[in-house]
Protein backbone atom coordinates (compact mmCIF):
# COMPACT_ATOMS: atom_id res chain seq x y z
CA UNK A 1 0.00 0.00 0.00
CA UNK A 2 1.31 3.46 -0.93
CA UNK A 3 0.57 6.72 0.79
CA UNK A 4 -1.77 9.16 -0.94
CA UNK A 5 -1.85 12.94 -1.11
CA UNK A 6 -4.78 15.06 0.06
CA UNK A 7 -4.58 18.79 -0.71
CA UNK A 8 -5.97 21.61 1.48
CA UNK A 9 -9.76 21.88 2.01
CA UNK A 10 -10.18 18.27 0.84
CA UNK A 11 -10.89 15.01 2.62
CA UNK A 12 -13.09 11.95 3.07
CA UNK A 13 -16.50 11.58 4.71
CA UNK A 14 -15.50 8.38 6.47
CA UNK A 15 -13.22 5.38 6.13
CA UNK A 16 -11.63 5.30 2.66
CA UNK A 17 -8.37 4.09 1.10
CA UNK A 18 -6.40 6.84 -0.64
CA UNK A 19 -3.28 5.87 -2.58
CA UNK A 20 -3.68 8.50 -5.29
CA UNK A 21 -4.15 12.26 -5.19
CA UNK A 22 -7.17 14.30 -4.10
CA UNK A 23 -7.07 17.92 -5.27
CA UNK A 24 -8.02 21.01 -3.25
CA UNK A 25 -11.67 21.29 -2.26
CA UNK A 26 -12.67 17.71 -3.18
CA UNK A 27 -14.74 15.60 -0.78
CA UNK A 28 -14.67 11.81 -1.28
CA UNK A 29 -17.50 9.62 -0.01
CA UNK A 30 -17.12 6.90 2.62
CA UNK A 31 -15.90 3.54 1.34
CA UNK A 32 -14.04 4.98 -1.66
CA UNK A 33 -10.82 3.38 -2.91
CA UNK A 34 -8.59 5.84 -4.77
CA UNK A 35 -5.88 3.80 -6.52
CA UNK A 36 -2.20 4.68 -6.85
CA UNK A 37 -2.39 6.26 -10.31
CA UNK A 38 -5.64 8.14 -9.71
CA UNK A 39 -6.02 11.90 -9.47
CA UNK A 40 -9.42 13.24 -8.38
CA UNK A 41 -10.28 16.80 -9.42
CA UNK A 42 -13.73 18.34 -8.97
CA UNK A 43 -16.04 19.13 -6.09
CA UNK A 44 -17.69 15.95 -4.79
CA UNK A 45 -17.28 12.22 -5.38
CA UNK A 46 -19.91 9.94 -3.86
CA UNK A 47 -18.11 6.56 -3.84
CA UNK A 48 -15.52 4.79 -5.95
CA UNK A 49 -14.97 1.09 -5.31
Amino acid sequence: MHEGFINFNAGTEGVSMVEGRISAGVMVGEGSDIGGGASIMGTYLVAVK
